[in-house]
């Protein structure tokens, strides 16, 4: 499965730490079946520019097949700690809303 992904740099100062974003697949009871990491668009965080669009690919290869009510989620880390970062309401994923079946 492939998912495609559009960031925004909102960054007015240079971001220090480089990140690695992670598509992530959950089946029905939140176990992870599926996942695709890689830093977007396979450039270094630290190169985003204030207000450019960074269009980003990935393919998400399964443990399992994920059959009906999987969920999709995306995540951004920290790919020297693995540190998750946080949304502005503490979360420390994004879920997109659709299922995967």
């Amino acid at each position: 499965m492939v998912v495609s992904l559009v960031w925004q740099a909102l960054n007015p100062r240079p971001i220090e730490q480089e990140y690695v974003a992670s598509v992530q697949v959950l089946d029905a009871a939140g176990r992870l079946i599926g996942q695709s990491d890689h830093p977007p668009a396979h450039l270094p965080t630290t190169s985003w520019v204030n207000g450019e669009f960074i269009e980003d690919q990935h393919q998400v290869t399964f443990r399992e097949p994920p059959g009906n009510g999987g969920q999709l989620i995306v995540v951004l880390y920290d790919m020297h700690s693995l540190q998750r970062l946080k949304t502005s309401d503490g979360r420390d994923a994004v879920t997109l809303p659709l299922q995967v079946r």
